[in-house]
C-alpha cells in the first residue's frame, strides 16, 4: 500500500506543486494530470484517499485511472513519471526544518558551492550540494520548511557535513546548529538503510 502522504509529497516535488493546488477546482493540465497519477497510484483498495486528496468524485477518478493505464502503455513520458514519483515516494527522507533554519543551510551551502577547486572528488561533492542548495532555495520561495533528500543527497550532506561543517561553527553558529539537526534527523535513517551482512 502506499502512503497517500508520501505520495502527495512526491507529486508536490516532482511537479513542483502545492496539495492545495491538487485539491483545487483549477482544469489546467498541469495540475490535471498530477490528479491523475494520484487517482492511478491509490486505485487498488485506496481510492477514498483519492477521493480526499484530488476533490473528485469516484467516477472521475475511475475514468482518469483508465485513462493512465492506456497512456502508460503507450507514452513513455507518461510511464517516467509514474516511476520517478513512485522512487520519491521510497527514496525521501524528509527532514524537519523551519524557515529560518533552510535560510541559514542555504547562506552556507552558497559560500560552499561558489568555491573552486581543481580537487575532482570536491567538484563531485560540490555538484551534490548544489542540488540540495537548489531544493532548499526551492522550498525558501515556496514557503515550505520541510526538507526532502533522496538516499544519495542524504549521504553527501554527511560526507560533506564530516569533513567541512567545522568551518562554518563560528562565523554561522544558527547554520552549523541546523546542520547538526539535519546531521540528527539523517543518522538514523541512513542506519535503517544499511544493508544487513
Amino acid at each position: 500500500m502506499i502512503n497517500p502522504e508520501k505520495l502527495i509529497s512526491a507529486v508536490e516535488e516532482y511537479f513542483e506543486i502545492r496539495a492545495e493546488q491538487i485539491q483545487s477546482r483549477a482544469r489546467n493540465r498541469g495540475l490535471s494530470y498530477p490528479r491523475k497519477i494520484i487517482a492511478y497510484a491509490l486505485k487498488d483498495m485506496q481510492l477514498h484517499y483519492a477521493v480526499k486528496i484530488t476533490g473528485r468524485s469516484p467516477e472521475t477518478l475511475r475514468q482518469w485511472i483508465g485513462q493512465m493505464s492506456v497512456w502508460l502503455d503507450h507514452d513513455p513520458q507518461v510511464k517516467k513519471d509514474y516511476e520517478s514519483i513512485m522512487q520519491l515516494i521510497e527514496s525521501n527522507m524528509t527532514i524537519k526544518l523551519n524557515l529560518s533554519q533552510l535560510h541559514s543551510l542555504y547562506i552556507i551551502l552558497s559560500d560552499f558551492t561558489s568555491r573552486s577547486t581543481d580537487d575532482v572528488a570536491l567538484k563531485l561533492l560540490s555538484l551534490h550540494m548544489d542540488d540540495i542548495k537548489e531544493k532548499i532555495r526551492k522550498n525558501i520561495r515556496n514557503d515550505k520548511p520541510n526538507l526532502k533528500l533522496d538516499q544519495k543527497q542524504g549521504c553527501a550532506f554527511m560526507v560533506w557535513h564530516l569533513s567541512f561543517s567545522q568551518y562554518y561553527q563560528v562565523g554561522n553558529p544558527h547554520g552549523y546548529m541546523t546542520i547538526l539537526d539535519v546531521i540528527n534527523q539523517l543518522k538514523p535513517i541512513q542506519n535503517a538503510k544499511q544493508v544487513p551482512d
